[in-house]
């Protein structure tokens, strides 16, 4: 199958806006659009029996009683990035509903860069056939849309659990050598009862070094409740912290870096960092210069070299998340809202009370991208990458 969909049969050409008031026209219309459906079906069929692992070509009817045909794999596969860059947690029939209730017409989508205004502008952004699929009048077509896309962002999500249940494992054991390693598979063995894991899960201004603080925390007693504040020693670079300026390095961490590229650009590229106590965030002390062999997940999505707060975000929940000892996803375990923490990550990003604070978070993001997408950014700024 070719990179590119068929040209369309001239006799498939857009139709002339319809004339509800005749009926006559208006059955022969549904008619002709119910043997296009049928058409394009029997394709569908062919393409995905003959080819099973090639892209298949899906089409989608709009009001005009037009037929656009759209290149991606399925409705499901283009789900994937959703939990990714756009929401986490909403429901995306929520997202469109919300974006109804306020009349938003959502951001120029052709635009490269993701537009920072709102999940449903994101939304469109990265999945640019909904708006067609809104303006159908069946609204059945839009459910079928949403479910299917939210089927693809959930199972993408539980793939990047697990995948980072695995990173955290290698981290955990390679870094600290704890005298209790963690599983590879489970997480049984995390949580506040793992001293490492404590640790890292443990807000900056509590000690956890203090065998008092630590068995107060784990007995979650009154003054050591964990989600006072979303400040945790996991988000902060080594030797970084400090407690009078918590913004110091925060989203810094080397673990927060590593998860980062093992979930947007490739496992291996989480390898290479180090990190010194003196330095404000890891960075890369080795850079291979092998050529990709496919498109990483950041490919995909567009990014086009470019962190944003909402995959930071992702990244920092699903490290979390994966410090502790949760049997299965969930929105609160032990008290912690992963809710409330992601929310207060895209804040961090979204909201700015002065304009430090958002220089403050232009720096962290181009320390970011300086980490993550190096060759992108030496390619656009005329610097050649570190050999």
């Amino acid at each position: 199958m070719s990179s590119m969909p068929p040209s369309s049969p001239s006799h498939w050409s857009s139709s002339p806006p319809m004339d509800f008031g005749d009926p006559v026209a208006t059955a022969a219309a549904f008619a002709t659009l119910k043997c296009r459906l049928a058409t394009m079906h029997e394709r569908l069929a062919e393409a995905t029996q003959s080819q099973p692992k090639k892209t298949a070509y899906v089409l989608l009817s709009h009001l005009s009683y037009s037929s656009d045909i759209i290149f991606f794999s399925t409705v499901k596969t283009m789900g994937r990035g959703i939990r990714k860059v756009v929401s986490l947690f909403k429901g995306l029939s929520s997202i469109v509903d919300e974006a109804d209730c306020r009349n938003i017409e959502g951001a120029n989508v052709m635009e490269s860069d993701p537009p920072s205004n709102g999940p449903y502008n994101l939304f469109l952004w990265l999945i640019p056939q909904l708006k067609k699929v809104i303006q159908d009048p069946d609204i059945g077509s839009l459910n079928t849309f949403l479910s299917d896309l939210q089927e693809g962002a959930n199972g993408a999500r539980g793939d990047d659990i697990k995948r980072v249940k695995e990173e955290v494992y290698d981290q955990i054991n390679r870094e600290y050598k704890p005298t209790e390693p963690l599983l590879r598979t489970k997480r049984d063995n995390r949580g506040l009862q793992h001293n490492v894991c404590g640790s890292l899960l443990t807000q900056i201004d509590f000690d956890w070094d203090n065998l008092e603080v630590h068995a107060n925390i784990r007995a979650t007693k009154e003054g050591f409740n964990i989600s006072a504040n979303y400040y945790l020693n996991c988000l902060y670079s080594k030797g970084g912290v400090d407690t009078y300026r918590v913004e110091l390095n925060f989203l810094r961490s080397k673990s927060l870096l590593q998860v980062y590229c093992a979930i947007f650009t490739s496992p291996s590229s989480a390898e290479g960092f180090e990190e010194e106590e003196e330095e404000e965030g890891p960075s890369r002390k080795k850079h291979k210069s092998s050529k990709a062999t496919k498109m990483n997940v950041s490919s995909l999505l567009n990014m086009d070299g470019k962190v944003t707060g909402h995959s930071i975000a992702y990244a920092a929940v699903l490290l979390v998340f994966n410090l502790t000892d949760a049997t299965q996803w969930v929105d609160t375990h032990n008290g912690f809202s992963f809710i409330g923490f992601y929310n207060f990550i895209i804040n961090y990003f979204e909201e700015f009370h002065n304009p430090a604070s958002q220089c403050r978070v232009d720096d962290l993001l181009a320390w970011w991208n300086s980490q993550v997408f190096l060759q992108h950014v030496a390619a656009t700024s005329d610097v050649p990458a570190p050999a």
